[in-house]
């Protein structure tokens, strides 16, 4: 009873870990997307204000409707926070690689390339 209880334990504890390494992965990868995408044209965004795994941006010059179908055609989900102020945040989480990363930043590049 006693083994189980140790084993128990430690298997929390390696999930714990496992989960906030990953975390720290989130927020590398938002910091790497809000790097990339904030040097673009048509993109505004305050990289300092990147704390977590969450980045706001807004679009210059570009319509949100077609940018956001655009990105829904690539299977990439990027929500609008407020559309009167065009708002856009993107939540990076567990489920994105870095891989998938570098295809959204790609993707940004070639949408607002057609702008």
């Amino acid at each position: 009873h006693r083994d189980l209880h140790l084993s128990l334990r430690r298997q929390r504890q390696m999930c714990i870990r496992d989960r906030v390494d990953r975390l720290q992965e989130d927020h590398e990868n938002a910091k790497m997307l809000a790097t990339q995408i904030s040097e673009m044209e048509g993109i505004e965004l305050d990289k300092s204000k990147i704390k977590t795994n969450i980045i706001f941006f807004k679009l210059k010059g570009f319509d949100a409707e077609v940018f956001l179908q655009e990105l829904g055609k690539k299977q990439i989900k990027i929500f609008m926070t407020d559309s009167d102020a065009g708002i856009f945040r993107a939540v990076l989480h567990r489920d994105v690689s870095k891989k998938q990363v570098e295809t959204v930043i790609e993707s940004f590049k070639s949408i607002l390339a057609k702008g």
